[in-house]
């Protein structure tokens, strides 16, 4: 099974702390907020689906193309236009539940 997480946007709420990094990689109790949902997922899926954006860079660097044998693809929304628009930007790569 894949899961979806989206991590495009700006974050302009924790500004000034997105200025120099995307929200995904600020720390909370000493690991950044994406390592977590990823926790979260471990043992349920096989594959995580990163709908990118913002300083898309820093997350490929920081966690790769796998996480505890959890494969990561990154899909770049060029334009934040919802949370339904990044979605839709992974529907080839999505067949059946997600």
């Amino acid at each position: 099974m894949k899961a979806v997480l989206m991590a495009a946007g700006k974050s302009t709420r924790t500004y000034p702390f997105t200025l120099t990094k995307p929200k995904v990689l600020l720390n909370v109790v000493d690991k950044p907020i994406l390592q977590h949902n990823l926790d979260a997922l471990y043992g349920l899926v096989d594959e995580v689906i990163l709908i990118v954006g913002y300083r898309k860079e820093m997350i490929q660097a920081a966690f790769g193309d796998t996480f505890k044998g959890m494969k990561l693809t990154y899909i770049e929304q060029k334009e934040q236009l919802g949370t339904g628009h990044a979605t839709m930007q992974a529907k080839y790569l999505i067949k059946g539940r997600f």
